[in-house]
């Protein structure tokens, strides 16, 4: 299912570059050339995605770094700013600083209960970590096997429909068969041009964001209009 969603999203882009080829090729589509048609365009399809997911991250991840240098730098002035409140909330409840000793913490009761956490809940954090790290290296395991499988699926797409077509009609009535690939073709019509939709959207979305943050100097303009 990952596999064929990748490789639903990746048509609507290896489409755009077939018709790019065909438009660059068009007098010597034949041959050779189309025989390598379908693999260099799938090639570029890739690596022109790749290419917008590492300018996205180039865009947000520094800004992200420099936020929390920033946050780090800041920290000194939010302690004092909570020592500030402290003091007000201390006043307003009485609460001197010769009274202030006299909230003592049972020390006894204090350790027992850090104990019994680390006895209790130091078993579950790990379960949970060693979950997490599962979970981590099962989802690049499950993702690494669905490009593999989208990249195939697109590399045969043709070749696989026709024998997905042949198979239903060798076990299902020809109207059945008509029926199902009449919804399948506008199911395939309708969300390509969703998907072509929310991409030109983001893109125009983001760009206006970018421009009107920058106009009135706004911080983090790239890394908000890239998200």
């Amino acid at each position: 299912l990952l596999g064929l969603s990748i490789a639903f999203i990746l048509t609507v882009f290896l489409r755009l570059t077939e018709r790019l080829w065909d438009f660059v090729w068009k007098a010597k589509n034949r041959g050779k050339v189309l025989r390598i048609k379908r693999p260099v365009c799938l090639l570029l399809t890739v690596a022109f995605v790749i290419g917008i997911i590492s300018i996205l991250l180039f865009m947000v991840v520094p800004e992200i770094i420099r936020t929390v240098g920033s946050i780090a730098e800041e920290m000194p002035g939010y302690i004092a700013s909570v020592q500030e409140k402290w003091k007000v909330l201390a006043e307003k409840f009485r609460l001197t600083s010769a009274e202030l000793p006299k909230i003592e913490l049972d020390k006894d009761k204090l350790v027992a209960s850090i104990i019994e956490f680390a006895q209790k809940g130091g078993v579950s954090l790990f379960t949970k970590a060693f979950g997490m790290t599962a979970s981590f290296f099962s989802g690049i395991f499950s993702l690494t096997i669905g490009i593999v499988f989208a990249l195939f699926v697109l590399l045969q797409k043709e070749k696989l429909g026709a024998q997905f077509t042949k198979t239903m009609r060798a076990f299902i009535p020809e109207k059945h068969v008509n029926t199902i690939l009449e919804v399948a073709g506008l199911s395939n019509k309708v969300f390509s041009n969703f998907v072509r939709g929310q991409l030109t959207e983001a893109a125009i979305i983001g760009i206006l964001c970018f421009i009107g943050m920058s106009i009135f100097s706004f911080p983090y303009a790239v890394a908000i209009s890239a998200l």
